[in-house]
């Protein structure tokens, strides 16, 4: 294969890598929203016309992450396949493979991140309109960590670097 293609190959790899964690950002800040409501619902009165509230925000949650990963038990044995479970068939497809990928796999990357871009706005918005005005302490953010500096600077290196920023981290901790 040439440098052209496995350069290809790498960056393909990247973007499906990069993906794969914009997807558990994403998935973090649904659990965290959900567990603020969660605790606000075991706290509130049944009687409290609140409680049915939290708990259709609840389900509401529920159902945004269902439109990012596969939640029903047993995981792909059920078929049940989201932008997570397409994500790893296209990864696993372009990992097999060292040469520069097809053409329909890179646009494919790009299809899934459309997709997880939705969902993304979907959150937000309903963070802001449903579940702010119950759990006003609850931000579309929540659950979001500062990035790691050593996956950053492996990214910035292409993969050139990524031993040496590690062992620097290890001789630092």
């Amino acid at each position: 294969y040439t440098v052209a293609d496995r350069k290809a190959h790498f960056d393909a790899m990247m973007k499906a890598h990069a993906l794969f964690g914009d997807m558990t950002k994403l998935v973090e800040r649904i659990d965290a929203a959900r567990e603020a409501v969660t605790e606000k619902e075991h706290k509130t009165p049944d009687r409290d016309p609140t409680a049915k509230k939290l708990r259709d925000v609840l389900a509401q949650l529920d159902a945004i992450k269902k439109l990012v990963v596969a939640t029903t038990e047993g995981g792909a044995i059920t078929g049940e396949e989201r932008i997570r479970e397409h994500l790893d068939i296209l990864y696993g497809a372009l990992n097999g493979w060292e040469g520069r990928p097809a053409k329909y796999q890179v646009e494919r990357v790009d299809v899934l991140r459309r997709e997880l871009t939705e969902v993304e706005k979907q959150f937000k918005a309903f963070v802001t309109n449903e579940v702010k005005p119950l759990v006003p302490q609850v931000t579309e953010a929540e659950g979001l960590d500062e990035p790691d500096p050593i996956a950053l600077h492996c990214a910035a290196t292409e993969g050139r670097d990524c031993n040496a920023a590690a062992a620097t981290a290890t001789e630092r901790d």
